[in-house]
């Protein structure tokens, strides 16, 4: 009777240790996929944030860009008008001192 006893308790103690190891292996490979899926998700948040950095450097640069071509083009625009305004004046003020100086003789 007491070495069915004894091996009742070794069995047990056998059933017991390997429910516990079966619960840490189970525990463990819950942490390694809690720690995968958090890995998963930071990294996925890394390439979103790369990604919205990445968009909003080209909107900024295609802005600027934009904004120096239409200054360029006003730039060109006033000094065209300028010019044409000069060659204007000039040539009606040479015309008028022409007429007037062979009115005058």
């Amino acid at each position: 009777m007491k070495f069915f006893k004894h091996e009742q308790s070794c069995l047990q103690e056998y059933y017991y240790g390997s429910r516990k190891a079966v619960t840490n292996r189970q525990t463990e490979r819950s942490f390694q996929q809690a720690a995968v899926a958090a890995l998963a998700g930071a990294a996925a948040t890394v390439v979103v944030v790369v990604v919205v950095v990445v968009v909003v450097v080209v909107v900024v640069v295609v802005v600027v860009v934009v904004v120096v071509v239409l200054v360029a083009v006003v730039v060109v625009v006033v000094v065209v008008v300028v010019v044409v305004v000069v060659v204007v004046v000039v040539t009606s003020t040479c015309s008028s001192i022409r007429s007037s100086s062979s009115n005058s003789s």
